[in-house]
């Protein structure tokens, strides 16, 4: 595993970049471990962090919208996940 200070890394992101999708490497601090990162890849082959990984890419989107346009909160306008897709239907609809 390759070792990058956090300068290194700020100074030379590129080449850390390149780095990290090749091998893990550990940030350091005044000379200390602080941090590791990893491929997305090899992150998917530790089991813990694949589901995680796997919620994140395939739930995140719909979730933050629904978030955003208030679904399960008392004050929302929307009764159905039917309602709210018509709704940006008709927004969609009305952009130039």
């Amino acid at each position: 595993m390759k070792q990058m200070s956090s300068k290194e890394i700020k100074d030379r992101y590129g080449d850390f970049v390149e780095t990290a999708r090749r091998e893990p490497v550990i940030h350091t601090s005044h000379g200390r471990p602080t941090l590791v990162t990893l491929s997305i890849e090899a992150a998917r082959q530790i089991p813990e962090l694949r589901v995680k990984l796997e919620a994140a890419e395939h739930g995140r989107s719909r979730n933050s919208l629904l978030n955003y346009l208030g679904k399960g909160r008392r004050w929302s306008r929307f009764k159905s996940d039917e309602e709210i897709a018509a709704f940006l239907r008709s927004e969609r609809d009305a952009w130039p």
